[in-house]
């Protein structure tokens, strides 16, 4: 069941496409509309193909498990599950905003998968190893070595210059979310949305592509904990100068008290001796003036 570097290559692009015409057809049934789903600008969902190598590497190469539906079924849930779960945590620390969301669905795990999409991935394990791959098998085998590696390298090369191109698109998400200084993830969320709308149509596309992306509550809690920590520094930094204040004041308060005691007191009563004499000669000299 082994495939070479080049079929993993084929299989992982054809069912990649493959999933995009699923998801595709799913979002015209329900909106009645086109749109083009996934993160990429090309017709091709990258999960399902790294889902269906998966299947083909871990459970029928790697745990060898090609024989009886219930092993094949529960290998494809807990593999795929997993799959789901990385993907999602991955793009939600990446770009700081949660792409599907199954908070409202039945026993689900972090909101990132559930039990729903679970049943599904086994299902689709069991019809891939026991119904499609001996034909993905009949037709690669068809197919001459050299034919395999050309097209294996030109599907890397288009894959790649389509994940640098988006990858540009994405930035656009997590700067408009690393910039705000909104504290509400709704407001946030509808704050993206009409930034993507706006922007280039690479970029608009995702705004289509995922109408119902929102903000992370994660980086929600990380922007009101930076804001909480910048505020306590700013209060702890006026405390300080309170106190420095205090310091200066009370040293020049000290400084002058012991310029007081170094004088001496009877100093102070002559001088104020001579003064009293001085105005009490002043005083009698302008009453001598006016009579």
């Amino acid at each position: 069941m082994s495939l070479s570097l080049s079929e993993i290559v084929i299989v992982f692009f054809v069912f990649s496409v493959l999933g995009w015409i699923m998801e595709v057809t799913l979002k015209l049934i329900e909106l009645g509309r086109f749109v083009n789903r996934g993160f990429l600008i090309g017709p091709y969902c990258p999960i399902y193909g790294f889902g269906v190598v998966f299947i083909i590497l871990i459970i029928g190469d790697g745990l060898n498990i090609k024989n009886g539906i219930a092993p094949v079924f529960f290998s494809g849930c807990v593999i795929c599950g997993t799959l789901e779960y990385i993907v999602s945590y991955i793009m939600e620390k990446r770009y700081h905003a949660r792409w599907w969301d199954y908070s409202n669905k039945p026993m689900n795990i972090h909101g990132r998968v559930w039990i729903g999409n679970i049943i599904l991935f086994g299902l689709a394990a069991v019809v891939i190893l026991h119904i499609l791959y001996p034909w993905i098998r009949y037709g690669l085998d068809c197919i001459p070595e050299i034919t395999k590696w050309i097209l294996s390298i030109l599907i890397i090369i288009e894959m790649c210059i389509d994940c640098f191109v988006s990858r540009m698109a994405m930035h656009v998400i997590r700067d408009e979310i690393d910039g705000t200084a909104l504290d509400d993830s709704e407001e946030i969320s509808t704050k993206i949305h009409k930034a993507l709308k706006n922007g280039s149509l690479t970029v608009a596309r995702l705004e289509k592509a995922y109408p119902t992306m929102r903000i992370s509550p994660d980086i929600l809690k990380q922007k009101l904990k930076e804001y909480e920590e910048k505020t306590r520094k700013a209060l702890q930094e006026l405390e300080d100068k309170k106190a420095e204040v205090f310091f200066n004041v009370s040293q020049k308060a000290g400084e002058l008290g012991d310029k007081m005691a170094e004088i001496d007191k009877d100093d102070i009563l002559s001088y104020l001796d001579e003064k009293k004499d001085t105005i009490l000669n002043r005083m009698k000299e302008g009453e001598s003036h006016d009579s």
